[in-house]
């Protein structure tokens, strides 16, 4: 009897290391975790990403040796004739775990013009999710702008006062780890089985479901100051610098609000140019395209359109440069 019953825990005991080992195969190699993005922590920058090629959902996401989702490059030009373009924001740009490498903006933006111009192309990625402009200013401050010829930076409303805590948590079930999971499994509970279920409660209770800042409220432009900084940093390294106003979902159908304003304002008296991505957003969205992961993260077809506005930009840049007119572009700037 005894026999029988260590036989059965025995079997027991085994099933379930089966089971396990099964579980852990298929989440990672079957769904892609266990091997997220490394982050460390820093004083002045807050985070950024560790250097690094990483698999997740079955998408490339890499790392070059400046915290770029980017291929490596030179951190000067080395090539005379190579254009040399900086992205600047934050998850809108970087795209996360959701897109491949080759999906992104910065990349498909970049094979264009190798093609249009007929001149190498180096397009840098400089982001990471909720940067904003202190963020970014401090990571130019660090690393400087890469003997740039243009300067894109990729702003939206939720950017006016977002203001670095510096209280971020890494860790293997936080948003972001600085080191990889033992189990992919405990991964996927830590990571994203556990938050999902408290978003779901939360989502229940009253005055839940708010989709970004308010059009209406009101608000104090408190990051202006890094984006005045960040302005004279690009100029005082000799590159071009243009902004774009990236619409969230929700804004698309709604006129200019105050927050959006604030930064058309900022461009003007400034005299950056600035693109608003809307009307391009607008026009996929009329034909039924879907464009947004939820109300501001872009989907593939999404940072194909942001992809369009990055060449006609750059290619107005390069008429600029040989002496022709910025108008003759096939999308002129909003402001000035």
């Amino acid at each position: 009897m005894k026999s029988r019953r260590q036989l059965i825990i025995f079997w027991l005991i085994g099933c379930g290391l089966v089971a396990l080992i099964s579980a852990e195969l298929l989440v990672r190699f079957g769904i892609g975790l266990g091997d997220p993005p490394l982050w460390q922590l820093d004083p002045k920058i807050e985070y950024f990403a560790e250097p690094g090629e990483y698999q997740r959902f079955g998408n490339r996401v890499d790392y070059n040796a400046f915290s770029m989702r980017s291929d490596d490059f030179s951190e000067t030009k080395t090539d005379p004739e190579e254009v040399r373009v900086m992205v600047i924001g934050d998850s809108v740009v970087n795209g996360g775990s959701a897109l491949d490498q080759s999906e992104l903006a910065t990349e498909v933006a970049r094979t264009i013009l190798e093609d249009k111009l007929g001149q190498p192309v180096v397009i840098g990625n400089i982001s990471a999710g909720s940067w904003g402009p202190a963020n970014q200013l401090e990571y130019l401050r660090r690393f400087g702008t890469f003997d740039a010829d243009l300067v894109i930076l990729v702003s939206h409303t939720g950017e006016v006062d977002d203001a670095p805590k510096y209280d971020v948590q890494l860790g293997v079930t936080q948003a972001m780890t600085d080191s990889k999971p033992l189990l992919a499994i405990q991964e996927l509970v830590g990571r994203y089985a556990m938050p999902y279920l408290v978003e779901k409660i939360k989502s229940m209770s009253p005055g839940s479901g708010k989709i970004g800042p308010s059009q209406t409220e009101e608000f104090e432009f408190t990051t202006r100051p890094e984006m005045e900084a960040i302005d004279e940093l690009i100029a005082a390294s000799g590159a071009d610098f243009k902004i774009f106003l990236h619409p969230r979902g929700s804004e698309l159908s709604a006129e200019s609000n105050p927050r959006a304003q604030a930064i058309e304002a900022l461009a003007r008296e400034r005299s950056i140019p600035l693109y608003r991505l809307a009307p391009r957003y607008q026009h996929e969205r009329d034909k039924g395209d879907q464009i947004y992961f939820g109300d501001i993260h872009l989907n593939q077809r999404g940072q194909e359109l942001l992809a369009e506005e990055i060449v006609d930009a750059v290619q107005a840049w390069s008429l600029e440069s040989n002496g022709g007119d910025e108008a003759a572009s096939t999308t002129s700037p909003t402001v000035p």
